[in-house]
Protein backbone atom coordinates (compact mmCIF):
# COMPACT_ATOMS: atom_id res chain seq x y z
CA UNK A 1 0.00 0.00 0.00
CA UNK A 2 1.40 3.65 -1.17
CA UNK A 3 1.75 6.37 1.72
CA UNK A 4 -0.29 8.77 1.16
CA UNK A 5 2.68 12.54 -0.56
CA UNK A 6 1.13 15.88 0.24
CA UNK A 7 3.19 16.58 -3.08
CA UNK A 8 1.58 14.02 -5.75
CA UNK A 9 -0.55 15.80 -7.71
CA UNK A 10 -1.88 12.70 -9.05
CA UNK A 11 -2.78 9.91 -6.81
CA UNK A 12 -5.96 7.28 -7.04
CA UNK A 13 -7.51 6.33 -4.35
CA UNK A 14 -8.88 3.26 -3.97
CA UNK A 15 -11.86 2.09 -2.14
CA UNK A 16 -14.00 -0.85 -1.25
CA UNK A 17 -17.59 -0.99 -0.89
CA UNK A 18 -17.34 -1.81 2.68
CA UNK A 19 -14.19 0.64 3.09
CA UNK A 20 -16.47 4.05 1.70
CA UNK A 21 -14.68 7.20 1.22
CA UNK A 22 -15.71 9.28 4.45
CA UNK A 23 -16.90 12.81 2.97
CA UNK A 24 -17.94 15.76 5.20
CA UNK A 25 -21.14 17.84 4.81
CA UNK A 26 -19.28 20.63 4.26
CA UNK A 27 -16.86 19.23 1.46
CA UNK A 28 -14.71 22.23 -0.11
CA UNK A 29 -13.95 22.74 -3.42
CA UNK A 30 -10.70 21.47 -3.53
CA UNK A 31 -11.46 17.27 -3.54
CA UNK A 32 -9.97 14.53 -4.43
CA UNK A 33 -11.34 12.79 -7.73
CA UNK A 34 -10.49 9.42 -7.83
CA UNK A 35 -9.81 9.37 -11.66
CA UNK A 36 -7.06 12.00 -11.27
CA UNK A 37 -4.46 10.81 -9.49
CA UNK A 38 -1.72 8.17 -10.55
CA UNK A 39 -0.37 6.63 -7.33
CA UNK A 40 -2.87 4.34 -5.20
CA UNK A 41 -3.74 3.16 -2.07
CA UNK A 42 -5.99 1.28 0.01
CA UNK A 43 -8.29 3.32 2.74
CA UNK A 44 -8.07 1.81 6.36
CA UNK A 45 -11.03 0.01 7.65
CA UNK A 46 -13.20 2.68 9.21
CA UNK A 47 -12.94 2.30 13.13
CA UNK A 48 -16.65 1.51 14.38
CA UNK A 49 -16.26 4.79 16.70
CA UNK A 50 -14.13 8.27 16.21
CA UNK A 51 -11.69 8.46 18.96
CA UNK A 52 -12.59 12.10 20.24
CA UNK A 53 -9.17 12.64 20.69
CA UNK A 54 -8.57 12.16 17.60
CA UNK A 55 -11.02 13.96 16.03
CA UNK A 56 -9.95 17.23 18.12
CA UNK A 57 -6.76 16.90 17.00
CA UNK A 58 -7.84 16.65 13.16
CA UNK A 59 -9.82 20.00 13.70
CA UNK A 60 -7.04 21.49 15.44
CA UNK A 61 -4.62 20.49 12.67
CA UNK A 62 -7.53 22.44 10.66
CA UNK A 63 -7.32 25.79 12.02
CA UNK A 64 -3.51 25.40 11.97
CA UNK A 65 -3.16 24.89 8.47
CA UNK A 66 -5.89 28.24 7.98
CA UNK A 67 -3.46 30.21 10.20
CA UNK A 68 -0.19 28.97 8.38
CA UNK A 69 -2.27 30.28 5.16
CA UNK A 70 -3.03 33.44 6.54
CA UNK A 71 0.25 33.98 7.99
CA UNK A 72 2.00 33.67 4.22
CA UNK A 73 -0.46 35.48 2.99
CA UNK A 74 0.33 38.38 4.87
CA UNK A 75 4.20 37.90 4.37
CA UNK A 76 3.92 36.94 0.68
CA UNK A 77 2.68 40.97 0.55
CA UNK A 78 5.68 42.22 1.66
CA UNK A 79 7.90 40.20 -0.84
CA UNK A 80 6.16 41.06 -3.49
CA UNK A 81 6.39 45.06 -2.65
CA UNK A 82 10.43 43.87 -2.74
CA UNK A 83 9.77 41.98 -5.97
CA UNK A 84 8.41 44.24 -7.99
CA UNK A 85 10.61 47.29 -6.88
CA UNK A 86 13.11 44.76 -7.61
CA UNK A 87 12.16 44.18 -11.58
CA UNK A 88 10.97 47.79 -11.96
CA UNK A 89 14.75 48.90 -11.49
CA UNK A 90 15.94 45.88 -13.71
CA UNK A 91 13.42 47.36 -16.30
CA UNK A 92 14.68 50.88 -15.69
CA UNK A 93 18.80 49.65 -16.20
CA UNK A 94 17.09 47.73 -19.33
CA UNK A 95 15.83 50.73 -20.85
CA UNK A 96 19.16 52.99 -19.96
CA UNK A 97 21.58 50.43 -21.64
CA UNK A 98 19.01 50.62 -25.01
CA UNK A 99 19.07 54.10 -24.72
CA UNK A 100 23.02 54.44 -24.02
CA UNK A 101 23.41 52.43 -27.18
CA UNK A 102 21.02 54.20 -29.49
CA UNK A 103 22.58 57.86 -28.47
CA UNK A 104 26.63 56.17 -29.04
CA UNK A 105 24.95 55.14 -32.26
CA UNK A 106 23.50 58.85 -32.96
CA UNK A 107 26.92 60.15 -32.19
CA UNK A 108 28.87 58.51 -34.39
CA UNK A 109 26.15 58.59 -37.30
CA UNK A 110 26.16 62.67 -36.76
CA UNK A 111 29.75 62.58 -37.12
CA UNK A 112 30.07 60.80 -40.47
CA UNK A 113 26.68 62.88 -41.61
CA UNK A 114 29.04 65.75 -40.76
CA UNK A 115 31.94 64.57 -43.42
CA UNK A 116 28.82 63.96 -46.48
CA UNK A 117 27.82 67.35 -45.53
CA UNK A 118 30.73 69.15 -46.16
CA UNK A 119 31.07 67.35 -49.30
CA UNK A 120 28.01 68.41 -50.53
CA UNK A 121 28.27 71.85 -49.35
CA UNK A 122 31.70 72.46 -51.29
CA UNK A 123 30.14 70.35 -54.36
CA UNK A 124 26.94 72.93 -54.33
CA UNK A 125 29.52 75.93 -53.46
CA UNK A 126 27.64 77.33 -50.43
CA UNK A 127 29.95 77.42 -48.18
CA UNK A 128 30.28 80.26 -45.87
CA UNK A 129 32.14 80.96 -42.62
CA UNK A 130 29.06 79.79 -40.40
CA UNK A 131 28.93 76.64 -42.20
CA UNK A 132 32.59 75.68 -41.97
CA UNK A 133 32.73 76.27 -37.92
CA UNK A 134 29.39 74.32 -37.81
CA UNK A 135 31.02 71.44 -39.65
CA UNK A 136 34.06 71.39 -37.81
CA UNK A 137 32.43 71.45 -34.38
CA UNK A 138 29.89 68.16 -35.77
CA UNK A 139 33.07 66.68 -36.59
CA UNK A 140 34.83 67.10 -33.73
CA UNK A 141 35.25 63.61 -31.96
CA UNK A 142 32.82 63.32 -29.19
CA UNK A 143 34.37 61.70 -25.91
CA UNK A 144 32.51 57.83 -26.16
CA UNK A 145 34.28 56.60 -23.54
CA UNK A 146 31.84 58.34 -20.66
CA UNK A 147 29.08 56.49 -22.38
CA UNK A 148 31.02 53.42 -22.30
CA UNK A 149 31.67 53.56 -19.15
CA UNK A 150 28.09 53.80 -17.53
CA UNK A 151 27.27 50.75 -19.86
CA UNK A 152 29.94 48.95 -18.09
CA UNK A 153 28.78 49.97 -14.81
CA UNK A 154 25.65 48.84 -15.53
CA UNK A 155 26.03 45.91 -16.84
CA UNK A 156 28.42 44.41 -13.84
CA UNK A 157 25.49 45.80 -11.48
CA UNK A 158 22.60 43.82 -13.54
CA UNK A 159 24.02 41.07 -13.98
CA UNK A 160 26.01 40.52 -10.86
CA UNK A 161 22.57 41.29 -8.69
CA UNK A 162 20.85 38.84 -11.25
CA UNK A 163 23.12 35.73 -11.53
CA UNK A 164 22.18 35.24 -7.39
CA UNK A 165 18.82 37.02 -6.96
CA UNK A 166 17.72 34.85 -10.58
CA UNK A 167 18.52 31.50 -8.49
CA UNK A 168 17.61 32.44 -5.20
CA UNK A 169 13.72 33.44 -6.67
CA UNK A 170 13.99 30.07 -8.71
CA UNK A 171 14.44 28.25 -5.30
CA UNK A 172 11.37 30.27 -3.79
CA UNK A 173 9.42 29.96 -6.73
CA UNK A 174 9.53 25.97 -6.48
CA UNK A 175 9.30 25.55 -2.87
CA UNK A 176 6.14 27.58 -3.26
CA UNK A 177 4.72 25.58 -5.55
CA UNK A 178 5.38 22.53 -3.23
CA UNK A 179 3.80 24.38 -0.29
CA UNK A 180 0.96 25.23 -1.93
CA UNK A 181 0.74 21.96 -3.19
CA UNK A 182 1.10 20.29 0.16
CA UNK A 183 -1.01 23.02 1.31
CA UNK A 184 -4.22 22.06 -0.90
CA UNK A 185 -3.57 18.08 -0.51
CA UNK A 186 -3.42 18.62 3.16
CA UNK A 187 -6.27 20.17 3.66
CA UNK A 188 -8.76 18.02 1.28
CA UNK A 189 -7.02 15.00 3.19
CA UNK A 190 -8.45 16.15 6.63
CA UNK A 191 -12.01 16.93 5.08
CA UNK A 192 -12.52 13.84 3.18
CA UNK A 193 -9.94 10.64 3.98
CA UNK A 194 -9.77 8.40 7.19
CA UNK A 195 -6.52 8.06 8.12
CA UNK A 196 -4.95 7.22 11.17
CA UNK A 197 -3.14 8.60 13.94
CA UNK A 198 -0.35 7.36 12.53
CA UNK A 199 -0.57 8.21 8.75
CA UNK A 200 -1.69 11.73 10.14
CA UNK A 201 1.48 12.56 12.06
CA UNK A 202 3.56 11.59 8.67
CA UNK A 203 1.40 13.71 7.27
CA UNK A 204 1.80 16.60 9.73
CA UNK A 205 5.86 16.23 9.53
CA UNK A 206 6.02 16.04 5.67
CA UNK A 207 3.85 19.78 5.79
CA UNK A 208 5.81 21.11 8.50
CA UNK A 209 9.17 20.16 6.10
CA UNK A 210 7.55 21.84 2.96
CA UNK A 211 6.35 24.55 5.10
CA UNK A 212 10.03 25.23 6.75
CA UNK A 213 11.89 24.88 3.44
CA UNK A 214 9.44 27.18 1.89
CA UNK A 215 9.80 29.86 4.60
CA UNK A 216 13.62 29.68 4.83
CA UNK A 217 13.75 30.11 1.42
CA UNK A 218 12.04 33.21 1.06
CA UNK A 219 13.37 34.85 4.12
CA UNK A 220 16.98 34.60 2.44
CA UNK A 221 15.40 36.24 -0.84
CA UNK A 222 13.50 38.84 1.17
CA UNK A 223 17.00 39.76 3.33
CA UNK A 224 18.67 39.67 -0.15
CA UNK A 225 16.78 41.69 -2.18
CA UNK A 226 16.97 44.90 0.21
CA UNK A 227 20.62 44.90 -0.39
CA UNK A 228 20.39 44.08 -4.57
CA UNK A 229 17.47 47.20 -4.63
CA UNK A 230 19.93 49.42 -2.68
CA UNK A 231 23.15 48.83 -4.50
CA UNK A 232 20.96 48.76 -7.99
CA UNK A 233 19.35 52.15 -6.85
CA UNK A 234 22.95 54.14 -6.10
CA UNK A 235 24.41 52.95 -9.68
CA UNK A 236 21.06 53.95 -11.45
CA UNK A 237 20.70 57.37 -9.70
CA UNK A 238 24.57 58.07 -10.17
CA UNK A 239 24.48 57.17 -13.61
CA UNK A 240 21.15 59.01 -14.12
CA UNK A 241 22.95 62.44 -12.65
CA UNK A 242 25.91 61.98 -15.01
CA UNK A 243 23.70 61.03 -18.09
CA UNK A 244 22.11 64.63 -17.88
CA UNK A 245 25.06 66.24 -18.40
CA UNK A 246 25.94 64.24 -20.73
CA UNK A 247 22.99 65.07 -22.54
CA UNK A 248 23.46 68.67 -22.16
CA UNK A 249 26.05 67.87 -24.27
CA UNK A 250 23.93 66.12 -26.55
CA UNK A 251 21.38 68.48 -27.20
CA UNK A 252 24.32 71.26 -28.42
CA UNK A 253 25.32 68.84 -31.06
CA UNK A 254 21.69 68.12 -32.21
CA UNK A 255 21.51 72.01 -32.22
CA UNK A 256 24.37 72.48 -34.17
CA UNK A 257 23.26 69.67 -36.35
CA UNK A 258 19.19 70.95 -36.41
CA UNK A 259 21.38 74.81 -37.60
CA UNK A 260 23.53 72.99 -40.15
CA UNK A 261 20.92 71.10 -42.31
CA UNK A 262 18.62 74.31 -42.02
CA UNK A 263 21.51 76.60 -43.38
CA UNK A 264 22.84 74.10 -46.19
CA UNK A 265 19.44 73.57 -47.66
CA UNK A 266 18.52 77.39 -47.79
CA UNK A 267 22.05 77.83 -49.48
CA UNK A 268 21.66 75.20 -52.30
CA UNK A 269 17.90 76.66 -52.60
CA UNK A 270 18.93 80.10 -53.12
CA UNK A 271 21.90 79.03 -55.52
CA UNK A 272 19.92 77.07 -57.77
CA UNK A 273 17.18 80.43 -57.45
CA UNK A 274 20.13 82.44 -58.54
CA UNK A 275 21.20 79.69 -61.61
CA UNK A 276 17.70 79.82 -62.71
CA UNK A 277 17.12 83.53 -62.78
CA UNK A 278 21.01 83.77 -64.51
CA UNK A 279 19.25 80.96 -67.30
CA UNK A 280 16.52 82.89 -67.80
CA UNK A 281 18.52 86.08 -68.53
CA UNK A 282 21.27 84.65 -70.92
CA UNK A 283 21.94 85.62 -74.17
CA UNK A 284 20.83 81.86 -75.27
CA UNK A 285 17.84 82.76 -73.22
CA UNK A 286 16.74 86.08 -75.52
CA UNK A 287 17.77 84.40 -78.62
CA UNK A 288 15.31 82.05 -78.56
CA UNK A 289 12.60 84.17 -77.70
Amino acid sequence: MNELNLLLRHQIIKGSDDLPLNYSRNVPQETFYQEEYSSSFVLPRKAAFHDLLFEEQCEGLKIELATVQLEESSALEQHRMLIESYNMLEALGDDLLNHIDCVSLEVKSSSRLSLTLNSFAVREQCMDEQISSNLKQLHSSYELSTLERFKRQLLMILNDNNCNVKKLYGEFQERQSNYKLALKNFKIILEILNVNDDSLKKLKQQFDEVLMDYQHCRCILDHELPFAIAERTKVLADCLISLGAEYDMLADRRKTLASLCRDIGRKVQDNEFILVKKELNSPRSSDND
